[in-house]
C-alpha cells in the first residue's frame, strides 16, 4: 500500500468552504477540495470533505481510500473522516481504477469531536495500491469525434431557442437538481445555465395537484418537461404514467400496470413525442412505449410490445423502433413498427446490454423509410460504432467509441435536429459528452 499525503488549507467564509492544495510531487493529487454541509439519513447536519483525486503519474492505481484530519486555527486536531471514490450519486466505487491522466471524485464524511469546532484546515491522506489492470486507449476512434465535456453526463436536449443543452449529475435525481449547460453553437465550449423549465417546479404545489401521497412518491415522480413545451410527464406511487401541464393541470393518463417495473429513462423526440423505457437492472429485458406529451398514445402498452435486450432505438415519429433479442428468426436486431406490428430481422449481432446507447434510426425523407441504423456494439470489451445500411444489408464499422461502462453506468446517443452530428453521452467514472461529425464518418 502506497500512501500520499497532501496538506490542504481550508478557509471559511459566510458562503462556503474553499480549499487550496499546497505544492506536491505525489502522483495522486486531491484537487477542488471543499467542505460542504449535507443532510444525513436522520435529518441531521453532516459535514463532508469532497473533491477530485487526479492521477498525475505514469501508473494506474486502485484500492483507493481517503483519510481526512481536521484542524482548527490553533493547529489542534478537532475531527477526522474516512472516505472513498464515489460517483455522482454518492455511491462508493470500491473497484475503481484511476489511470494516468484520469481523475475521480471522492467523499469523506467528517466526525468533529466538538459540535461547535471551527475548521481551519484539512489534511488529506490518499491511500492506494498500484493496479495490475491495463487499459490501452483505442487508436482508431471514430473520425470526426470531439470532446465537449468530461464528467458524469445524464441528459442531452435540443431546444429551438436555447440550442443544445446537457446535464451533469446523479441520474436518479430530479432534472431541476442536475447542473445544466448550454453548448456554444460551434461546440468550442459551454456555459452553466438554469434549465428552461426549472422555474415551473413548485414541489409543494405539484405534489398536492399530482396527488403524490408522500415525499417518497414525489422523489420517484420522474418529472420531465418536453423540450420547447410546457407539458411534462411523470409517474405516481404505483408507477402509472401521466402527462400534465405546467402547474399540474390537465392531467392525462398514459399507461398503468407498471408497478413491477422501474422507469429508467425518457428519450425525447421532435414535437413532444417520446419513448419511455423500463427495466430492473443490468441484463434485464426492457419494456417500452411511445406517446406524446399531450397524452396521445403511439404504441401499444409496454407489456404488449416485444421486449428487448437493449434500450430500443426509435424513429423521430415514434412509430418505429429497433430492438434486440431472441425471436422467431433467431438472435439479432429487429425493426418493429409499433402502429401495425410489422416485424423484420435486420442483422445478427450480439446485443451489448441495456446500458449501452440505443440505436439511431435515420429515415429517407421522401419515402419515410428507415434506411440507416447507427448502433454501438461491444467488440472484445471495446465499444464501437457500426452503421447498418438497410438498402444493401451491409454492416460497416465506423470506429471505436470513447465510452467505458461498468454495469451500473449508462450511455446514450442522439442525432442533432439537422442530422449532421451524432451526440454521445455517458455517466460514470469515464463519463462525458462527445459529438461525431457524420460527414467525417466512412460512407454507409
Amino acid at each position: 500500500m502506497i500512501r500520499f499525503v497532501v496538506l490542504l488549507a481550508v478557509i471559511f467564509s459566510r458562503l462556503a468552504f474553499a480549499a487550496a492544495a499546497q505544492e506536491t510531487q505525489t502522483p495522486l493529487l486531491p484537487v477542488d477540495v471543499q467542505v460542504v454541509e449535507r443532510v444525513g439519513m436522520f435529518d441531521q447536519s453532516v459535514q463532508i470533505v469532497e473533491g477530485i483525486i487526479r492521477n498525475d503519474g505514469d501508473a494506474a492505481y486502485d484500492t483507493i481510500s481517503v483519510f481526512a484530519e481536521v484542524y482548527d486555527s490553533t493547529d489542534a486536531l478537532i475531527g477526522e473522516g474516512f472516505g472513498v471514490l464515489t460517483n455522482a450519486c454518492g455511491a462508493g466505487l470500491l473497484d475503481a481504477v484511476i489511470f494516468p491522466g484520469e481523475s475521480a471524485q471522492f467523499s469523506a464524511p467528517l466526525e468533529l469531536f466538538e459540535s461547535d469546532a471551527e475548521i481551519d484546515r484539512v489534511e488529506i491522506t490518499v491511500s492506494a495500491s498500484p493496479s495490475a489492470v491495463n487499459f490501452i486507449p483505442p487508436d482508431d476512434l471514430v473520425p470526426g469525434l470531439r470532446t465537449i465535456f468530461t464528467g458524469e453526463a445524464v441528459m442531452v436536449e435540443f431546444w429551438r431557442e436555447e440550442g443544445m443543452l446537457f446535464a451533469s449529475g446523479c441520474l436518479r435525481d430530479p432534472f431541476y437538481e442536475w447542473t445544466w449547460y448550454r453548448v456554444n453553437p460551434n461546440q468550442t465550449g459551454y456555459a452553466e445555465i438554469e434549465h428552461p423549465r426549472a422555474d415551473r417546479i413548485d414541489p409543494n404545489l405539484l405534489q398536492r395537484r399530482l396527488l403524490l401521497r408522500d415525499e417518497l412518491a414525489w422523489e420517484n415522480a420522474f418529472i420531465r418537461f418536453a423540450p420547447d413545451g410546457l407539458r411534462f410527464i411523470y409517474q405516481d406511487h404505483v408507477n402509472t404514467m401521466y402527462t400534465a401541464a405546467a402547474g399540474g393541470a390537465a392531467i392525462r393518463a398514459l399507461h398503468g400496470r407498471l408497478n413491477s417495473y422501474t422507469l429508467q429513462g425518457i428519450y425525447w423526440l421532435p414535437q413532444g413525442r417520446f419513448l419511455a423505457y423500463h427495466y430492473g437492472a443490468f441484463g434485464d429485458q426492457v419494456i417500452y412505449f411511445t406517446a406524446d406529451v399531450d397524452g396521445r398514445l403511439i404504441s401499444p402498452s409496454p407489456l404488449q410490445n416485444p421486449p428487448s435486450e437493449i434500450v430500443p432505438g426509435v424513429s423521430a415519429d415514434g412509430r418505429r423502433v429497433v430492438i434486440a433479442g431472441d425471436f422467431e428468426e433467431g438472435r439479432g436486431y429487429y425493426l418493429y413498427v409499433v402502429t401495425n406490428g410489422f416485424f423484420e430481422k435486420l442483422f445478427e449481432v450480439e446485443p451489448p446490454g441495456n446500458n449501452y446507447p440505443a440505436p439511431l434510426l435515420l429515415t429517407d425523407i421522401e419515402e419515410n423509410l428507415v434506411r440507416r441504423v447507427y448502433f454501438a456494439q461491444r467488440v472484445e470489451d471495446q465499444a464501437r460504432l457500426t452503421c447498418f445500411n438497410r438498402d444493401t444489408g451491409e454492416l460497416l464499422d465506423m470506429g471505436a467509441l470513447p465510452i467505458r461502462l461498468a454495469e451500473d453506468e449508462r450511455a446514450w446517443m442522439w442525432v442533432t435536429p439537422e442530422e449532421d452530428q451524432i451526440i454521445l453521452a455517458a455517466n460514470g467514472q469515464h463519463g462525458g459528452v462527445w459529438s461525431i461529425q457524420r460527414s467525417a464518418l466512412p460512407p454507409c
